[in-house]
């Protein structure tokens, strides 16, 4: 049982740039990636809709994220935009989109009810300010937490 109507940090900023980065929150395979025109960073279930091939394995497209099995591309709300060689979209060719916003040094995102997600909430760095984001960094990587939900 997990606690899902709540912000989850999935990367780091740095991560999430020049390529799709996929992750597993709350047992949940979770892609990232940065929008190529907004720069905004968008979060979807690391499966395509067609064959399952993970997302992450995938392309940034202009205009979203392809899959790198029949190059489908998805756009942040999850939904199909492109299919090679066909003109017709099923409405139902979606996977799921995460709420997710880039704040300061993370990419995060709200595994549960999007409507209920409350950007407030997100965990903030206590004392972080822009400059913090032009310092270099010193370490890297991912910190693995075994944490009980007792």
């Amino acid at each position: 049982m997990y606690l899902k109507n709540a912000w989850y940090v999935g990367a780091t900023s740095e991560e999430v740039a020049g390529r799709p980065l996929g992750r597993t929150i709350l047992g949940e395979p979770v892609v990232f990636y940065r929008d190529e025109a907004t720069k905004a960073v968008a979060a979807l279930e690391d499966r395509c809709c067609h064959r399952g091939a993970p997302l992450s394995s995938g392309f940034l497209a202009p205009k979203g994220l392809g899959c790198g099995y029949h190059g489908i591309v998805f756009d942040e709300s999850g939904a199909a935009i492109e299919i090679p060689g066909q003109e017709n979209i099923p409405a139902r060719a979606r996977v799921r989109a995460y709420r997710s916003r880039n704040v300061r040094v993370s990419a995060g995102s709200w595994m549960g009810d999007p409507a209920r997600a409350d950007e407030q909430a997100i965990p903030r760095i206590p004392d972080h300010t822009s400059a913090d984001d032009e310092r270099p960094r010193f370490a890297h990587g991912v910190v693995h937490v075994k944490a009980s939900c007792r």
